[in-house]
């Protein structure tokens, strides 16, 4: 069964009476050479678990799992779980998951994965792109994420400090993994065709963080405040966006402990000094 073949394709939908939600965002891979660029890509082999979010009519999934050891796929739309159970039905190494990605437990279902490594891949929706990237690496069970999202988010994840699109999510996607955009998939690798462009983009977890887990809510509740009002001064933004007992003076003197000048803004920081900015700040307030 071709899945990259559209008339295959529609003649699926046909028999079981299914049409796309575009409020799932829902835009079938239909390109074999794409398709194969992002199984290479994911760097699966037989030692290797995936998990994959929004496998669809299992397009991708029947590649990653014809190289992988096992395969766990996530997939909110339940009418195309009867679709999935029969295109994908000559493998055994498949468990179909019908959950919301936003709501499952994926250390659960990581959980059961007996291989010795294990990744995630996904063709994301579009809608969901910064949500579901934030759970599958605050999740700490991969050891990379490839995921393919619209091209215009893409760009704005390479965002250097100081850049207009440069914002707290570039940090939090630095602060956890090294990634780099792969290769480009036109409108037309997908059905339905959407509007725009996508690009494929592979995250490497960083297996020491500088940022240990246990330093992350606090160093995050910075950053987040850091961006709150760009054009303020960091040290305006962290007293009226942080929740700490320090007057503006004990923050003010926070920031040039840690080298920085007092009328710096938080948009032009990165990961090192935002933990270092973190740290001090938490020394402060002891």
């Amino acid at each position: 069964m071709l899945l990259t073949n559209p008339t295959v394709v529609n003649d699926i939908m046909t028999r079981y009476g299914f049409r796309f939600t575009k409020s799932l965002g829902q835009n079938f891979l239909i390109d074999s050479n794409m398709v194969k660029s992002l199984s290479d890509l994911s760097g699966a082999d037989s030692d290797t678990a995936i998990f994959e979010v929004g496998p669809g009519i299992g397009t991708l999934t029947e590649s990653l799992a014809s190289r992988c050891g096992e395969i766990a796929c996530v997939e909110i739309d339940r009418k195309l779980i009867p679709i999935l159970n029969e295109t994908l039905s000559r493998f055994d190494n498949i468990r179909i998951i019908n959950d919301d990605i936003l709501k499952t437990d994926i250390h659960d279902i990581c959980d059961l994965f007996t291989c010795k490594r294990t990744i995630a891949c996904a063709n994301l929706p579009y809608y969901i792109t910064t949500p579901t990237i934030t759970v599958l690496l605050k999740s700490d069970r991969f050891d990379s994420v490839t995921v393919v999202i619209q091209k215009e988010a893409g760009d704005r994840l390479c965002a250097k400090p100081g850049s207009p699109d440069y914002n707290a999510f570039v940090v939090f996607i630095n602060t956890y993994a090294e990634f780099t955009q792969s290769f480009k998939l036109p409108a037309a690798c997908f059905m339905p065709k959407p509007n725009v462009d996508s690009v494929a983009i592979r995250f490497d977890v960083y297996k020491n963080p500088l940022v240990p887990p246990e330093k992350r809510e606090f160093y995050f509740r910075v950053v987040r405040a850091a961006f709150t009002q760009r054009r303020k001064t960091l040290v305006n933004t962290l007293s009226t966006s942080l929740d700490t007992p320090l007057s503006k003076a004990e923050l003010t003197q926070a920031v040039v402990e840690c080298g920085f000048d007092e009328f710096i803004r938080g948009e032009v920081l990165e990961v090192a000094d935002f933990y270092a900015l973190s740290e001090k700040i938490l020394e402060f307030c002891k």
